[in-house]
């Protein structure tokens, strides 16, 4: 549609010259018998009537408008969504830009008859209304115009042609055999218990590092964890859920108001809090599997090794039961004891009280004490 407005108003500016003197009218334009208009005429959704004997000596020019012609126009007749009846003499060009025209018998164009587009009815043989097909020269003279020939102009190469069937650049992979696809599931099994040791391990240094650090603190939470196992899964469970809810809410709180010099360092020591309560329940729950561990097989051991063998062995059964194809439910488990460990860790604020409060403290045992089975086992 913007193409087609900016051809009107070009075709406008040449067919409607500046100087005319141009009448709108808002009734019909009738010129009877013997009447001569000595100027332009454009109607805009009206109706023209040119009767025999009626003259026009200027262009006319139609837009949603209806035109009966039967006298003479001696000027141009340019149509725009117009329909046209010609019964007598246009001495210009006739152009139509959609619309209808139908021309009679009697009817005479002495110049051109140009259709860019709408529907003509030709019942004259001597007028020849031709429609223009090219957008950009409407009449016709480039299309009848052929290149020149150079001499010595090399001929473009025929290109070879293409076999009817080119395989896809990406093939697809080929089924393996049972021997690769066994050497394949070796090689994720090797991989994984090779991650569950060196888990375990890292885990087991940490522990050692822990309890000889704190050992207080560790014995003040494997006792909660030996003594109020529920107490402390609850307790782990509701702040898995509440601390991570709460540090979302300091960064939403930070992103609205821009209060960082107060509340980044509150979501710091709070996600801290959390890793080193969540650690350390885990070295408690190690502990307290360490002992069980060192009374069954009789062995005689200090208590920071006792706390990392048993953390070690966790870690490392509980990721065994991962690679375990046949084995389901073990992530379940290993959420279940972080809680127990967590909330253990919670219950005595990081292992500085004792719980339940009315209990006795735990003391650390000393570096020289050995575990030893009990009598009459």
């Amino acid at each position: 549609m913007k193409r087609i407005a900016i051809i009107v108003i070009l075709l406008l500016a040449v067919l409607v010259p500046s100087s005319a003197a141009m009448a709108f009218s808002p009734y019909d334009r009738i010129i009877r018998d013997g009447q001569e208009e000595n100027q332009d005429i454009t109607l805009i959704n009206d109706t023209l009537i040119v009767e025999e004997g009626g003259t026009v000596n200027g262009d006319v020019t139609l837009f949603d408008s209806t035109a009966d012609i039967a006298g003479e126009i001696n000027g141009r007749v340019s149509v725009f969504n117009s329909e046209v009846v010609l019964t007598g003499r246009i001495s210009g060009d006739l152009v139509l830009f959609a619309g209808s025209l139908d021309v009679q018998e009697e009817a005479s164009i002495d110049g051109s008859c140009f259709v860019f587009g709408g529907e003509v009815t030709d019942n004259n043989d001597s007028i020849s209304c031709g429609r223009v097909e090219s957008r950009f020269d409407p009449s016709g003279v480039l299309d009848s115009i052929s290149p020149p020939a150079f001499p010595g102009r090399p001929e473009a190469p025929i290109p070879p042609e293409r076999p009817e069937f080119q395989p896809p650049y990406h093939q697809p992979p080929a089924p393996r055999g049972p021997v690769e696809r066994a050497a394949s599931r070796i090689g994720y099994v090797v991989l994984s218990i090779s991650e569950v040791v060196g888990r375990s391990l890292l885990m087991g240094v940490l522990a050692l590092l822990i309890s000889a650090i704190f050992p207080r603190q560790v014995s003040q939470v494997s006792e909660a964890v030996r003594r109020k196992p529920a107490a402390s899964g609850v307790v782990g469970l509701l702040t898995a859920i509440a601390g991570p809810s709460l540090i979302v809410l300091l960064l939403v709180v930070l992103a609205i108001t821009c209060v960082g010099l107060l509340l980044y360092p509150a979501v710091f020591m709070l996600g801290l809090a959390l890793i080193a309560a969540a650690l350390l329940g885990w070295v408690a729950l190690g502990d307290v599997f360490g002992r069980i561990v060192a009374n069954a097989l009789r062995m005689r051991t200090t208590g920071s090794a006792v706390t990392a063998l048993g953390t070690t062995l966790l870690t490392m059964i509980l990721g065994g039961l991962g690679i375990l194809p046949f084995i389901w439910g073990e992530g379940v488990l290993v959420a279940l004891l972080a809680c127990v460990g967590l909330g253990a860790a919670a219950l005595t604020q990081l292992g500085t009280r004792p719980y339940p409060p009315d209990g006795p403290s735990v003391d650390a045992p000393p570096a020289h004490k050995i575990y030893e089975p009990a009598k009459g086992s």
